[in-house]
């Protein structure tokens, strides 16, 4: 009778220590990764506008917000259109 007892008491504070140990990690977990992605803003395109005039030549509008992108496409273009 004694051994069953105790038996059901090591078992049941077994179980209580396991149980009040995980309580704690849930708490603690931090998100970064998802305010990260949520903060990241996708990148615009350039947007081209060209022209061509009467005479045949051609021209364009670049808009943009990364000033290196739009300078990139111009130079695409330039050399594209043998500008170069």
């Amino acid at each position: 009778m004694k051994t069953r007892m105790l038996l059901v008491i090591t078992t049941s504070l077994l179980f209580l220590f396991s149980y009040a140990g995980c309580s704690d990690k849930p708490a603690n977990l931090t998100y970064g990764k998802a305010q990260a992605l949520s903060e990241a803003k996708p990148k615009k395109p350039v947007r081209i506008k060209v022209h061509r005039n009467a005479k045949g030549e051609y021209s364009w509008d670049l808009t943009g917000d990364d000033p290196d992108e739009v300078a990139k496409a111009d130079k695409k273009l330039r050399k594209a259109m043998g500008l170069q």
